[in-house]
């Protein structure tokens, strides 16, 4: 019986598979900081799930590229399974700042691991983005919840679902799918913007 991951995959797991390929969600996100003058300490929160080892390497990809070191004291897990993920990004993002020098911008594997981050960082006394640059990856609207707009990698989550019911039409119908993974990144960074 045929059947479609969505928006997560596993490795090992041969799927069909309709999301982003995080590799490139971790590049956009890492030029991002790189291009707004973030060169120097440009951390990672990232998480142990197959998503996050994705980011992780297109991040250390885009530093590469740039000639900037990777740190590894500037890649901290944001993965604590005892606790919500904007709570182990505020975690994650105080172990950060606390780091000499403090970091320029950070990325951050998803939206509530920013939101969590973006906490830490105001409750610090730092301004977002003069201090540290902020960027998430989901595009989730969090509007009126948020201090500050949050930049974040667009991985186009609407188009997903009907992406997959021509994927499984596809599957269902004995022809071959599209492709085995439908690529919804690469539309660049969007700010959740405050509505009143």
């Amino acid at each position: 019986m045929p059947y479609i991951l969505l928006d997560r995959w596993f490795s090992g797991l041969a799927a069909n598979f309709v999301g982003v390929n995080d590799e490139i969600v971790g590049a956009i996100a890492t030029e991002h900081l790189i291009e707004i003058g973030c060169r120097q300490h440009s951390p990672h929160l990232r998480n142990q799930r197959e998503h996050g080892a994705g980011r992780l390497k297109g991040y250390t990809h885009a530093l590469a590229r740039h000639g900037i070191p990777v740190k590894p004291e500037y890649i901290v897990s944001a993965d604590r399974m005892d606790t919500s993920a904007s709570l182990a990004g505020y975690q994650a993002a105080i172990k950060l700042i606390a780091v000499s020098p403090c970091p320029t911008g950070i990325f951050c594997c998803n939206d509530p691991v920013a939101i969590g981050a973006m906490t830490a960082i105001l409750d610090a006394g730092l301004r977002i983005p003069e201090d540290v640059a902020l960027i998430g990856c989901g595009n989730l609207q969090f509007d009126s919840s948020l201090r500050v707009p949050l930049s974040s990698v667009d991985q186009r989550s609407k188009m997903i679902w009907p992406a997959r019911s021509s994927f499984g039409a596809a599957l269902g119908g004995g022809r071959r799918p599209p492709s085995a993974e439908s690529d919804f990144a690469g539309t660049g960074v969007g700010d959740s913007k405050f509505h009143p």
